[in-house]
């Protein structure tokens, strides 16, 4: 993907990209202010190494997200700089469109979106998405 080509999610004058509906074909992509790459592929949000767009990791399975809008808030606007995901500036927004409910998709220790396993317990890390109330 390249900027510009079909997907390709823009910010707002905001600096927030605007919340679009997310279907199990919805093909979109766009940069984290931090410069990580995240993008939708078959109802799946992925995140990509920001260099080579390789997929590294799962953010949020399709189960959890068909049928819901996605959008990113930036709290520093189009200003922010490359540490913002590390400060918990930008995070993923979703909205359940029929329940009303929204849940907050904060970044990792490290910066990066993808969520970790402990091969030890075959566990996932404590979630990084919280019930927003």
């Amino acid at each position: 993907p390249t900027v510009g080509d079909d997907g390709f999610k823009k910010y707002n004058l905001e600096g927030n990209i605007d919340p679009f509906d997310i279907e199990t074909n919805t093909h979109a992509w766009w940069h984290m202010p931090c410069g990580r790459a995240l993008g939708m592929f078959n109802g799946k949000l992925i995140e990509y190494d920001s260099t080579t767009l390789a997929p590294i990791g799962l953010v949020i399975d399709a189960d959890e997200l068909v049928d819901k809008k996605i959008c990113v808030i930036n709290k520093s606007g189009l200003n922010a700089d490359r540490a913002g995901c590390l400060d918990e500036q930008a995070v993923v927004v979703l909205l359940d469109k029929k329940g009303g409910h929204v849940k907050i998709v904060q970044p990792n220790e490290d910066g990066s979106y993808w969520r970790k396993y402990d091969r030890n317990r075959n566990e996932l890390f404590p979630s990084r998405v919280v019930q927003a109330s």
